[in-house]
């Protein structure tokens, strides 16, 4: 099978699975939240996730990816027991996606509202994975999930295009 078809299976078949990373206090070890990230389940010729975001955007799949992770990540995280629903859920988003029409749709807060998760845990963590092609829609955009009660982070800064005029365009 062609890497092609595997990204349409696992995207159809919806084999991706959450992985929780805990985000713990330098100062006294005490856990802050959970970075959630994905996986692919099963046997598959895409190497990791960032080679499955890269075929994505090839084959203009990228919407459906985001979605997808938010979807088993948010669906995961509902099922934690309440004592380890601890500090902020840092959710990573490709910067590509925030601007995407369908991402402005409500989709993570429909998803939310759902499982019963407050908008105020949730820190949208902006990736490194693509450039910003045009800042004032970002930094709009970045304004519009703000006002909804969103964090913003950004994600691995100084490497590939997280770099200073991200933060500055941001206010993180």
């Amino acid at each position: 099978m062609k890497k092609n078809e595997e990204l349409f299976e696992i995207i159809n078949e919806g084999r991706i699975y959450p992985v929780f990373q805990q985000i713990v206090s330098l100062r006294d070890g005490k856990l802050l939240g959970y970075e959630a990230l994905s996986r692919i389940k099963g046997k598959t010729k895409i190497k990791d996730m960032e080679d499955f975001f890269k075929l994505g955007a090839i084959y203009g799949r990228t919407w459906d990816i985001e979605k997808l992770c938010r979807k088993k990540i948010l669906q995961a995280y509902a099922e934690f027991p309440e004592d380890k629903k601890i500090g902020k859920l840092f959710l990573n988003v490709n910067p590509l996606v925030m601007q995407d029409d369908k991402f402005k749709q409500n989709y993570t807060k429909k998803q939310l509202d759902k499982r019963n998760i407050n908008v105020n845990r949730i820190v949208i963590e902006v990736t490194e994975r693509n450039t910003i092609e045009n800042l004032e829609d970002f930094k709009e955009t970045i304004n519009h999930y703000k006002n909804e009660g969103y964090e913003i982070a950004i994600d691995d800064v100084g490497s590939c295009y997280s770099g200073l005029n991200v933060i500055a365009n941001s206010n993180p």
